[in-house]
């Protein structure tokens, strides 16, 4: 099976697989980048005006969805700009997340200089990873 068409389909799949959410995003202070350890991040912060970007499938904000659609940078990257259609809708002054080797996270700076980013690492051994966006 072609390598392209079968990303194609797992994204496909990913999408009628995950929960979906029809209003649009919050507008919101902070956003948590990957609904990854979330629980223990809003414990340790005590933040209250928050949203979540999932980005695992677990769910997929519809409207979000739909905009990356029917945008012209449809061809290039797919989930990159739904992420990115989704902070910018959401316009946060913070985008935090523990997931240390998403290379989506670390080109928001680049896109959105005005918001701040905070990653935390998670983990280590991530040498190959950094090698390759540095």
């Amino acid at each position: 099976m072609h390598l392209r068409f079968k990303k194609i389909l797992t994204r496909i799949f990913i999408i009628f697989k995950a929960k979906k959410i029809f209003s649009a995003p919050q507008k919101t202070k902070v956003l948590i980048f990957d609904g990854s350890d979330k629980d223990l991040l809003v414990k340790i912060t005590k933040i209250q005006n928050y949203d979540i970007l999932y980005t695992r499938g677990e769910y997929i904000n519809f409207y979000i969805l739909m905009k990356t659609f029917f945008s012209k940078a449809i061809l290039k990257n797919f989930f990159e700009n739904y992420c990115f259609n989704y902070i910018k809708y959401s316009n946060p002054k913070l985008v935090i997340t523990f997931i240390d080797n998403n290379p989506i996270f670390f080109k928001i700076k680049n896109n959105f200089p005005n918001i701040k980013t905070i990653v935390i690492q998670n983990g280590t051994g991530q040498e190959e990873f950094f090698d390759k966006i540095l």
